[in-house]
């Protein structure tokens, strides 16, 4: 989740220095929207992996299979989304 986290601050840190630098032009509204992409996509991986981590430390003492095959699923999806985002960036 940290490297989520870090990507979805690099990708508004970069948004931010486009926008102020250049501004909202028909040459940077592409690169803008992507950016606002990548932020959306991160967001939701981080909220997944954060909800199903609740999840499972409120079903201590033990998970069930279904809710630790959901967490290594969303574990395998927030990374394939964080290195498609990484290279958006």
């Amino acid at each position: 989740m940290r490297q989520i986290a870090e990507e979805i601050e690099i990708a508004g840190a970069t948004e931010w220095i486009l926008f102020e630098t250049y501004g909202e032009t028909s040459r940077t509204i592409n690169e803008l929207d992507e950016l606002q992409n990548v932020k959306q996509r991160l967001n939701q991986s981080y909220y997944r992996l954060n909800t199903l981590t609740l999840r499972i430390l409120e079903a201590q003492p033990i998970a069930s299979d279904v809710m630790v095959n959901l967490l290594t699923q969303a574990i395998n999806d927030g990374f394939v989304n964080l290195q498609a985002c990484h290279a958006s960036i």
